[in-house]
């Protein structure tokens, strides 16, 4: 089999056959000069043949280049068609999903199995994080946010409403509590900071109720722990934790629930319309809507 030539000379060739000199061609190639001539010469000798010849001051193609020139051109059309087609391919079963890990831990996770059942040609990649994802590298397909909903020249779409409550273990209480100066007796556990707790006790009047005091987590995975192993009372998102409080495992203690914020999807707008991006958002607003369904009946 006849050994082909060496594709960076072959790319010299076809730029200098396509751009008309060599000046042009490795400005094309951002190259030098002396770079795309000595491929030139690479490829002559290769070959055994006169690709070019000199007519006064201009380079041109004698009969072998010109024939040679044309077949190249053709190969490298062929070959960005098929560059492009994996990557449309590529685009079309990947997805890439930043997500707040409260919501990939607690909700996303969960459920994937019914997205991957129903959607096998999709592979997904979940990214579990609190920055915010820039979509202006192509990096990052989608993303669920935690916010108020305010991300300008973005595609956003509300997803969930938190509904933050008091739980704990079982073990802590003797008895259902029905008044938040209760909570006064009790360790209360913190997500990232006091805040939540200040804005809860505000809501329902307490005066008993110290928010700056307990422990502080910086990861609501951490905090669900904490309090599965009877070491206080937190506020959780009751769609974070409703298996949890259908075994018994956790339970509310107070209906009080204090509605701030949610969760978003988020994409870029020029990609909401991509098979991967609108597959998702699909089932991800089916899987809401069975949850709100379930808890209804």
């Amino acid at each position: 089999m006849e050994t082909l030539p060496p594709l960076n000379a072959v790319r010299a060739f076809e730029a200098v056959a396509r751009t008309g000199g060599v000046a042009a061609a490795a400005k094309s190639l951002f190259v030098t000069h002396g770079a795309v001539s000595k491929q030139i010469h690479l490829l002559e000798d290769h070959l055994g043949v006169r690709l070019f010849m000199r007519e006064g001051r201009q380079l041109v193609l004698t009969d072998e280049g010109r024939r040679f020139a044309e077949q190249t051109q053709r190969a490298f059309a062929e070959l960005r068609k098929g560059v492009e087609w994996v990557k449309r391919r590529a685009n079309q079963t990947r997805l890439v999903v930043s997500v707040v890990p409260s919501f990939a831990a607690r909700w996303l996770v969960p459920r994937l199995v019914r997205f991957q059942e129903r959607h096998p040609e999709l592979e997904l990649f979940i990214n579990a994080t609190m920055a915010l994802a820039d979509f202006s590298d192509g990096k990052v397909d989608v993303a669920i946010r935690y916010g108020r909903g305010k991300w300008p020249g973005l595609f956003v779409q509300p997803l969930l409403a938190p509904e933050y409550v008091p739980v704990c273990a079982p073990s802590l209480i003797d008895a259902p509590i029905h008044d938040p100066e209760q909570l006064a007796q009790m360790r209360l556990i913190h997500d990232d900071s006091h805040e939540q707790w200040v804005r809860w006790t505000q809501m329902v009047g307490t005066k008993t109720v110290d928010p700056y005091t307990g422990i502080v987590f910086d990861d609501f995975n951490v905090v669900l722990e904490a309090v599965l192993q009877g070491h206080g009372v937190a506020l959780a998102n009751r769609q974070f934790v409703t298996r949890e409080l259908e075994t018994g495992s956790l339970v509310q203690l107070i209906p009080n629930a204090l509605c701030e914020a949610g969760f978003y999807f988020v994409c870029d707008p020029l990609r909401v319309d991509r098979d991967p991006v609108r597959l998702f958002r699909t089932w991800l607003t089916h899987e809401i809507q069975r949850d709100a369904d379930r808890i209804r009946f």
